[in-house]
């Protein structure tokens, strides 16, 4: 027989994960990998650490200023705030917003920069949005999705 007290952790103390803050956290994760992903398919591939924040907006932007893959890290970090600080949760849903919003600005300037070079006479014709996306476009596409999902599936509220 043992002589000390039996201790068993009662209610409310511990730490509760809830699956909204896996999916939060988890797609934070993959933000910040999707950026430095190919974001430009091409020989070399051109992460989005390679592509300045400004290009969302400019398609004539030369090499200045923070990149999208810093501002996909800043995006992850409100995301994972969101997903762990009680009361924020909201943050998962504006951070997987904003990652989609950049995603749509980035393929939207591409269709804009393919016109572009379209308009070259030295350049093909069949020059398009698809044959410049790459894959951590994609990537973060499905990782903004799932910090608005982890955001609905109550990443931080209180049971």
């Amino acid at each position: 027989m043992s002589t000390t007290p039996e201790t068993r952790p009662g209610p409310g103390t511990g730490i509760a994960i809830r699956p909204g803050q896996v999916v939060a956290l988890v797609s934070a994760v993959v933000v910040v990998i999707s950026g430095a992903m190919k974001w430009l398919d091409g020989n070399p591939g051109i992460t989005g650490y390679n592509v300045p924040a400004k290009f969302l907006v400019d398609i004539e932007v030369v090499q200045e200023g923070a990149s999208i893959g810093f501002l996909l890290v800043v995006l992850a970090v409100v995301g994972a705030i969101g997903a762990l600080v009680p009361r924020l949760g909201f943050l998962c849903w504006v951070a997987g917003a904003a990652v989609l919003v950049v995603a749509a600005l980035f393929v939207y300037q591409l269709g804009e920069f393919a016109d572009f070079v379209r308009d070259d006479p030295f350049a093909g014709d069949d020059l398009g949005r698809g044959d410049l996306t790459g894959v951590g476009v994609y990537v973060a596409i499905a990782a903004g999705t799932g910090l608005v999902i982890g955001g609905m599936l109550g990443a931080n509220r209180e049971p």
